[in-house]
């Protein structure tokens, strides 16, 4: 069995500290991911318009990595509804959402 000082954990303490925040961060905001069809609905934009977005890097919202080898695409619904309201697709009270 190996003995390390306190400075030699140090680093790796505060590195699972950030993680541990990190995780806390993710846990709190529990994202929220659609299909790109149900993305498309609620933000009354073409599967085109999110396509040119992606390439271009100008889309405004966020997108889950795909997994090596998928096609498929997922979006953040917190970030659909938001558009859609901020673009008068949905109504200000959409559900799901609480009232500002």
């Amino acid at each position: 069995m190996e003995v390390y000082s306190k400075q030699e954990l140090a680093p790796w303490l505060k590195q699972i500290e950030h993680l541990t925040q990190q995780v806390q961060e993710l846990v709190a905001a529990r994202p929220d991911w659609i299909p790109a069809e149900e993305a498309q609905a609620l933000t009354g934009r073409s599967r085109a318009w999110f396509y040119m977005g992606r390439t271009a890097g100008t889309l405004p919202i966020t997108m889950l990595p795909r997994a090596k080898g998928s096609r498929r695409v997922m979006y953040s619904r917190k970030d659909c509804i938001a558009y859609g309201i901020k673009h008068r697709i949905l109504p200000p009270w959409y559900p799901g959402e609480m009232p500002k």
